[in-house]
């Protein structure tokens, strides 16, 4: 891959700011002003601990600068997302833009979802898979271009080369979850005190199960989960359960098999 100066730049000063990053909002302030330098202004970081290849499951994300209640109806739509079943059977880096191209051929649950996104404003986006094979599947998709940035170029498959940019975010994306997961062994040394109940909800959460999904595994009543997950949020000090969920894993309260 040919390092222009500028992405040199901008590529050192992110491994600076990362490096001096030991919480996760540290490091996500660090991805969202390097891909912020390279033209894209709202991001989304996410992962999915099944080894299966269906990829069907609501997938827990933490995001940067997205619209206000984005995520009202997300869980129904999570499972169907396009974007990131293309990323996860391809394992290769894919362009919102390739996979609109194609919405007609996509079942309608996919579709739905689409416009749901669509609707949000989010037409413009960039997703990067960072499988670990028979553990996890991580990614960070980079949202809403700049009309003044160069244009990533691609071809009419969703999934083909994206050019030297695209590389560079790839290489950015890989870095930024090393580092946040390598945050596990630094943060796993603070005290946070989860009771059993609590650990459970947590585990589940992380697996991408529903509230009521959790509430039926575990017998309780869905508001008995959400409380739950509310004490969870006051005691990890997160703002909503998937912010929870990414402190959790990176503290090493869950386990991502």
């Amino acid at each position: 891959m040919v390092v222009s100066a500028f992405n040199g730049g901008v590529l050192s000063a992110f491994t600076r700011d990362l490096g001096r990053a030991v919480r996760i909002e540290d490091s996500l302030d660090a991805l969202q002003s390097v891909l912020g330098k390279l033209g894209w202004r709202r991001l989304v970081y996410g992962w999915h601990s099944v080894s299966s290849r269906s990829g069907a499951a609501c997938v827990p994300v933490i995001t940067r600068a997205l619209p206000r209640n984005w995520d009202r109806n997300w869980e129904r739509h999570s499972p169907n997302d396009p974007y990131f079943r293309v990323a996860f059977e391809s394992r290769l880096p894919v362009l919102w833009s390739s996979v609109r191209e194609s919405a007609a051929a996509l079942p309608q649950v996919q579709a739905d979802c689409l416009h749901y996104i669509d609707d949000l404003g989010l037409g413009e986006g960039l997703t990067i898979p960072i499988p670990v094979f028979g553990r996890r599947f991580a990614f960070v998709t980079a949202l809403d271009r700049d009309p003044a940035m160069r244009t990533i170029s691609a071809s009419r498959d969703s999934t083909a080369d994206t050019g030297a940019e695209a590389e560079m975010i790839e290489l950015i994306a890989h870095y930024f979850d090393n580092h946040v997961i390598g945050l596990s062994g630094v943060l796993n040394d603070l005290q946070v005190r989860i009771s059993p109940r609590e650990q459970e909800c947590l585990d589940w959460a992380a697996q991408g199960k529903t509230v009521d999904e959790i509430a039926l595994i575990l017998g309780i009543s869905s508001e008995t989960v959400r409380v739950f997950q509310k004490r969870v949020c006051a005691k990890l000090n997160a703002v909503n359960k998937t912010h929870a969920v990414a402190k959790a894993i990176h503290m090493g309260i869950v386990t991502v098999n």
